[in-house]
């Protein structure tokens, strides 16, 4: 199990990182790189979106990794971001306001020592602080709401995978929330990505760049306007083969028009409660 939450923390650093290497998109031609840098060129970064993000694996992991299937609503303008596990419930159970604040509902803890329905956590994080959220939000969750920036839109995902991209292809079509768009494999160069992943980042805390490493493949869909509908990173096997599909990362983006409200009502700060005797919302699911 080490091994596997291992495995996820490592796509969302290489995820991360991939984004902050980015340089501008240009248009090259008529291959699959060429169309592809050339429908990112043609669309504006949007200032509202949503994402329905799936963590890499089977179902059963859900039973032993917490928050690994949430959606979230993105709003640039106001720099906040909003968590939802289930949306039919109404509410979002996280809502982060990037370098000030952010608020976790009482709903994703076992028995929480405070009695207020949310807990402040004032940002950036403590180390320790940190350590004990993602302790209990679980790997996928934590990297969205600790981060100091917004989840990208997928826009900025592809294209800073373009940049260290061994090779592009065209794959199938395939339709989401009723649009249907066009497949393309992304294969990065391991030696690129460490190249300039050690230029990019350097100063900043992250496991340094190995250039032998077995890199993941980006599969997107994207629409004839440039909009980037599904992204899937799937993480390969040591000799380079690809592991099976099921344990692909899968973030679906939207639009969406509605700005994101900042929450009110009482909340506990963080600092005034043991964070260490914090557990998981205890998870209802049967194995085998």
């Amino acid at each position: 199990m080490g091994r596997r939450t291992g495995a996820a923390t490592g796509i969302v650093v290489v995820v991360l990182a991939l984004v902050l290497v980015a340089v501008q998109v240009r248009g090259d031609g008529t291959s699959a790189r060429g169309q592809l840098r050339g429908r990112l060129a043609g669309a504006e970064a949007p200032e509202r979106y949503s994402f329905r993000f799936r963590g890499g694996g089977t179902e059963v992991l859900d039973c032993f990794l917490a928050n690994r299937r949430f959606t979230g609503q993105v709003d640039t303008e106001a720099g906040r971001l909003a968590i939802d596990l289930d949306p039919s419930t109404g509410g979002p159970v996280a809502v982060v306001d990037i370098g000030e604040a952010m608020r976790v509902h009482r709903s994703l803890f076992d028995d929480p020592p405070f009695p207020s329905e949310w807990l402040t956590v004032e940002l950036p994080a403590d180390a320790s602080t940190a350590e004990d959220l993602r302790r209990v939000l679980g790997a996928d969750l934590s990297a969205k709401v600790l981060s100091s920036t917004l989840p990208p839109p997928g826009r900025a995902v592809v294209a800073a995978a373009l940049e260290v991209a061994d090779q592009v292809v065209r794959i199938e079509q395939v339709t989401v929330d009723g649009e249907v768009t066009d497949g393309f494999r992304i294969s990065i160069e391991p030696s690129r990505y460490a190249q300039q992943a050690a230029t990019e980042l350097s100063g900043r805390r992250s496991p340094p760049a190995d250039p032998d490493e077995v890199m993941p493949e980006f599969d997107v869909w994207v629409d004839g306007e440039g909009w980037v509908w599904k992204v899937t990173v799937r993480p390969k096997n040591p000799d380079g083969t690809n592991r099976p599909a099921e344990e692909a990362w899968t973030t679906e983006y939207l639009p969406q028009a509605e700005s994101v409200p900042a929450m009110s009502g009482e909340a506990t700060n963080a600092r005034t409660i043991d964070l260490s005797a914090l557990a998981p919302a205890r998870r209802d699911c049967e194995v085998g």
